[in-house]
């Protein structure tokens, strides 16, 4: 009787429970810019609240967005207004071959000076060693390496087909003159990587047309959301084999020849 009684109590705390400054209501939206495409959604970890309503209408799907994210799980998304922020670069350096080991050198920066910079490789290549900014990174375990069933067409395959996942990294707080950054692997065909960008804030010519969050509501902090009041931009870009022409790579990404 007393266990009852107490569950009661407990259930009747959770309704009556009301959010204040003190003690805020997480809630959860963020920004992601196609560069390549120039499509923009708003997207959440979470459902919809009495907040983020606004960026979600009835019938928001719920699912991956490759085409803005490599992780493969699920988010609400609905289409946003296109914002024209400076994308990210990658400057070629170099591409050599030596004892069958292509090493591929690149600069990658951000011009917005975003905080948390991500390169992931999307193309079916296996990364077998990486230099970033001078650190070497040996091979990934063979965990990481091994094909597995990810949701949807993250990097172009069909729906279900098994495939490596990508490698990738984030660098927080990208030095002014950006990562350099060095692939090695034994595949010498094109490579197709992806940049993202993390700044936070939503972009500030949207929010005008936005109703304010209220006091009573702060971003979902992470890890339970790891992109909550951000604004992603990303962009795809293919690096090609020496001799190769433009356009030989299958995507949306430019050509960058690396001589």
């Amino acid at each position: 009787m007393s266990l009852l009684i107490g569950l009661i109590f407990l259930v009747a705390g959770h309704r009556t429970t009301r959010f204040t400054k003190n003690d805020p209501k997480p809630t959860d939206v963020f920004y992601a810019l196609n560069g390549n495409s120039g499509k923009a959604v708003w997207a959440s970890s979470n459902s919809a609240d009495e907040w983020t309503a606004q960026f979600f209408p009835e019938g928001s799907e719920t699912g991956p967005i490759p085409e803005y994210l490599s992780f493969p799980r699920g988010f609400l998304h609905a289409a946003a207004p296109s914002v024209d922020l400076a994308l990210p670069l990658v400057s070629p350096v170099s591409d050599v071959i030596v004892n069958g080991l292509r090493t591929i050198t690149v600069n990658v920066r951000s011009q917005r000076r975003a905080p948390i910079v991500s390169v992931s490789v999307e193309s079916d290549t296996e990364i077998v060693g990486a230099t970033i900014n001078g650190k070497h990174i040996v091979q990934q375990s063979s965990t990481t390496q091994a094909a597995l069933q990810i949701p949807g067409p993250p990097m172009g395959g069909k729906m279900g087909e098994m495939r490596r996942p990508p490698w990738g990294f984030s660098y927080y707080a990208p030095p002014e003159g950006g990562i350099d950054l060095a692939l090695e692997t034994k595949s010498h065909e094109n490579v197709r990587i992806r940049v993202m960008e993390q700044s936070f804030g939503l972009p500030e010519s949207l929010l005008k047309d936005l109703k304010p969050k209220p006091d009573y509501m702060m971003p979902t902090p992470y890890p339970f959301s790891p992109y909550a009041d951000s604004t992603l931009v990303s962009k795809y870009f293919s690096l090609t084999v020496p001799g190769e022409k433009p356009g030989d790579f299958p995507g949306n990404g430019p050509i960058i020849r690396l001589q």
